[in-house]
């Protein structure tokens, strides 16, 4: 028989633990005179990938902070994400746009397997044309962790003594922040889909929801790379900020935001239309994107955008932008 304890005991135990944490004053210094010094410009915001469509300039993706994709299941934000794990690993082209920070990927699977990650990653890796040289850069650079059937949390818990990450978080945050020379800088990790790695009870409660994007931030932190969150849409037809389900504090706490959805209400065929619907650190997109689902991967298809010129031969530059 299980001894269950009053929830009334089990309050005023932890409420005496809180009152018994030392205390510890923050230390407050003022500003560095660097961030107003004329001759010191600060550096731009970096953003992951960069192309040119109908006369502008669009950036997808800031490095360092957290970015959110929402779709509905079936829409193909799993295939478009391998097709993005692989750009970065390898430089090349992302569905138009060019890469502009290439490196290590994480791409963590949450409904998949290993046998269907392959899959993905093959396809995409055979569409991009890779060299026999951007094939050995792919093998050193994407890290895929399929974790269809097991636990993995990324959310912070609340504790006795406040936030606490969980321990998946942690062990997760050390890895990619482990000193390795030889290697290439983490510049992506992939969390697909988000509500796997959230276990949220409740996806409308907003201080659950910041709870999960301080889990990202603190991976986007340890590593310098940007984080991606694909997370399912909610009912409706929305593609705007609402198009994302659960609270609005997930959308809220990303710096940057992009649906995927079919152009029409009766989502059949193979078009597909990727929109910016938030971007902190520049402007939003004017337009959305026409995508092709061919075969098993997305092709750029009749919005009429084209990549950056730097990027013409498939290989991105770094392009930068300003706040």
């Amino acid at each position: 028989m299980v001894n269950l304890r009053p929830a009334e005991d089990v309050k005023a135990e932890r409420d005496a633990e809180a009152k018994a944490a030392v205390i510890e004053p923050m230390k407050l210094t003022p500003i560095n005179a660097d961030w107003i010094d004329p001759d010191h410009t600060p550096d731009p915001m970096r953003f992951v990938a960069v192309r040119k469509a109908n006369g502008e300039t669009l950036r997808a993706i800031p490095l360092g902070k957290v970015s959110l994709l929402a779709a509905k299941g079936g829409t193909g934000k799993t295939t478009l994400s391998a097709q993005l794990a692989v750009a970065v690993a390898t430089g090349r082209d992302w569905i138009g746009f060019g890469v502009a920070e290439s490196g290590r990927v994480l791409w963590l699977l949450g409904e998949e397997d290993d046998a269907i990650a392959q899959r993905l990653v093959w396809h995409a890796a055979q569409a991009a044309g890779l060299s026999e040289g951007e094939r050995a850069k792919l093998l050193a650079n994407l890290h895929v962790r399929a974790f269809a059937g097991s636990g993995a949390v990324l959310a912070l818990r609340e504790g006795p003594k406040g936030a606490d990450p969980t321990t998946f978080a942690t062990n997760l945050a050390a890895a990619l922040g482990a000193s390795t020379p030889d290697a290439d800088p983490w510049r992506l990790v992939i969390v697909d889909p988000l509500s796997r790695f959230s276990h949220a009870e409740d996806e409308n409660d907003n201080a659950a929801a910041t709870k999960v994007i301080e889990g990202l931030e603190t991976l986007a932190k340890a590593s310098g790379a940007a984080v991606l969150a694909c997370h399912h849409s909610g009912k409706g037809e929305k593609t705007n900020g609402d198009a994302f389900r659960g609270a609005s504090a997930l959308l809220d706490g990303a710096r940057f935001g992009m649906t995927l959805a079919w152009p029409t209400d009766k989502e059949e065929g193979n078009e597909r239309e990727l929109r910016c619907v938030k971007s902190n650190y520049g402007a939003k997109w004017k337009a959305s994107l026409t995508f092709d689902v061919r075969g098993k991967v997305f092709v750029q298809g009749s919005s009429g955008a084209t990549a950056p010129s730097a990027a013409s031969n498939g290989r991105g530059k770094r392009e930068t932008a300003d706040e």
